[in-house]
């Protein structure tokens, strides 16, 4: 059977079983598979309609599983996706390039935190973990990055890395970034660190009432007792 026919039976399949059946056939065909694949994602363009529960969210999940499957030869198709603006074909992208674990999808996925959009931080951030220490250097230069809101996603993202060169970057962006929200992350990140130092900073936030910071400060403060 073609693939195209394949991909519409796929998309028109009355349930989940019936789909299950064509993932085989279709994972199958490999990298010819991605771009039919990535076109069913592209049927879900806003996140009312990705997150929607009904038989069309599990037809993005399958499509998704797909090219999760078909690996390494899907990460070129799906890396531009990273500045998509359908919701389906950017969050789809990052959740197939985060379990793919290609290291080429890591600087890609940070520079596509440029729009500052709070959800596709949070998703990056859950895949730069999955990638692991192949990931930090790549942090540690976008922590630089002349756009603050690539800064600020690094900041939020790095938090999963308890290294005394990341405590200190922090520290000096918590401390001078010229942009609140960098600064706020920044604050937010030091705090998953336990140690004195950390404490003392918050402290000194929380003392400043003229420090824009300084009633996070408190509250991080607050929580920890």
């Amino acid at each position: 059977m073609s693939l195209d026919s394949l991909i519409q039976q796929l998309i028109n399949a009355p349930d989940e079983a019936t789909r299950q059946t064509l993932v085989e056939p279709i994972t199958a065909y490999g990298a010819d598979a991605v771009q039919p694949l990535i076109g069913i994602l592209g049927m879900f363009p806003d996140d009312d309609d990705y997150f929607e529960e009904g038989s069309d969210s599990e037809l993005h999940s399958i499509a998704e599983d797909m090219l999760i499957a078909i690996g390494t030869p899907a990460v070129e198709a799906l890396i531009p996706l990273l500045k998509s603006a359908s919701w389906g074909e950017r969050f789809g992208a990052i959740l197939c390039l985060r379990d793919i674990g290609d290291p080429r999808a890591i600087q890609p996925m940070i520079l596509s935190l440029i729009d500052g959009d709070v959800t596709a931080t949070v998703d990056i951030g859950i895949a730069m973990e999955q990638f692991g220490d192949v990931a930090l250097p790549y942090l540690m230069d976008a922590l630089k990055h002349e756009q603050p809101t690539i800064r600020a996603g690094a900041v939020f993202a790095i938090r999963i890395f308890k290294h005394d060169d990341v405590k200190a970057s922090l520290i000096e962006l918590a401390l001078h970034d010229p942009v609140y929200q960098v600064r706020e992350n920044a604050v937010m990140s030091l705090n998953e660190f336990d140690d004195k130092d950390i404490i003392a900073l918050l402290e000194q936030f929380a003392a400043d009432p003229d420090n824009p910071l300084s009633e996070l400060a408190q509250d991080l403060l607050d929580d920890r007792e």
